[in-house]
């Protein structure tokens, strides 16, 4: 891993489809998600923990989503990319969403591609400004 501000074991949330899992489908919108795959990475495997249903449609912007993943250790979250009040939510639960840098199919090859180096720690300027994957047509 390139961050040295890591340490493994590290639990990483992955927005994916039920019934989640490593082979479960990778869901690129981190905020309509039907559930959070929880992975334990360490240095010589990946393991399920948790799935995490979302339990009103609202993605890791809900408050129980939050609570849930904070009361579970989780400080990573995986997303192809995220809304500005996505990003404040986790960030203000410490939760730092990062955005995956390569195409990925699974939450196996999510976690993988993250641990290898292929995402970006995102912030609340770099988060989709509104509309549709990032273009907003009231302007940003």
């Amino acid at each position: 891993m390139e961050d040295p501000s890591f340490s493994l074991p590290l639990l990483v949330a992955v927005p994916s489809e039920l019934p989640g899992g490593l082979r479960s489908p990778f869901f690129t919108h981190a905020g309509r998600c039907s559930c959070f795959t929880i992975v334990r990475v360490t240095a010589e495997r990946l393991e399920v923990l948790d799935v995490l249903v979302n339990p009103r449609g609202h993605g890791c912007r809900s408050p129980e989503v939050l609570e849930a993943l904070r009361q579970r250790g989780v400080r990573i979250i995986l997303m192809e990319m995220g809304g500005r009040r996505l990003v404040q939510s986790l960030l203000a639960a410490g939760v730092q969403p990062y955005r995956l840098t390569v195409p990925v199919s699974t939450v196996e090859e999510a976690v993988r591609a993250f641990i290898s180096g292929y995402a970006q720690a995102l912030t609340v300027d770099q988060a989709c400004p509104g509309g549709r994957w990032g273009f907003s047509s009231h302007g940003s």
